[in-house]
């Protein structure tokens, strides 16, 4: 709703930005909080699994370090732009191999990259994983927004 009010973005842009979003806090809960692998089918997600992942998932729930994690996001709303920062828990994952569209374990950060203009990683030990994402709204980034991701 936010995002019809806010932006200029059409239905189906606003729909990508939404799917873009959900798969972000997904691989933050299962991927980065919860440590469950790509080996790992999630049913709920991708319609595959078996028993044993659905059992993973529960015990880590109730299980520490995995059940204090929490997920931080952060909306940035501009003229120009929509930006997200998800940042998860967990220790993180190595995104560099994680390429093609045939990958169904990459099938999330696929579909987050292919539906934003901007996709990237922040790895900090003390403070967990950080995805950030953005979609323009309207012509190119400004020079003052260039040095602001610089900052970041």
């Amino acid at each position: 709703k936010t995002l019809r009010v806010m932006s200029p973005l059409d239905r189906n842009d606003r729909l990508r930005v939404a799917m873009a979003i959900d798969q972000g806090l997904h691989n933050a809960m299962y991927r980065g909080n919860l440590e469950i692998g790509a080996e790992h089918k999630l049913p709920f997600v991708s319609g595959f699994g078996d028993q044993h992942t659905a059992e993973l998932v529960e015990q880590r729930l109730r299980s520490k370090p995995y059940a204090d994690r929490k997920i931080q996001v952060v909306l940035e709303f501009k003229r120009d732009r929509f930006g997200i920062r998800i940042r998860a828990g967990g220790p993180g994952f190595d995104t560099s191999a994680i390429s093609q569209w045939e990958d169904l374990e990459a099938r999330g950060i696929n579909l987050m990259k292919a539906f934003m203009d901007k996709v990237e990683y922040s790895f900090n030990h003390d403070r967990g994983t950080a995805l950030i994402m953005r979609k323009q709204m309207v012509g190119p980034l400004e020079e003052s927004d260039r040095q602001e991701e610089e900052e970041e």
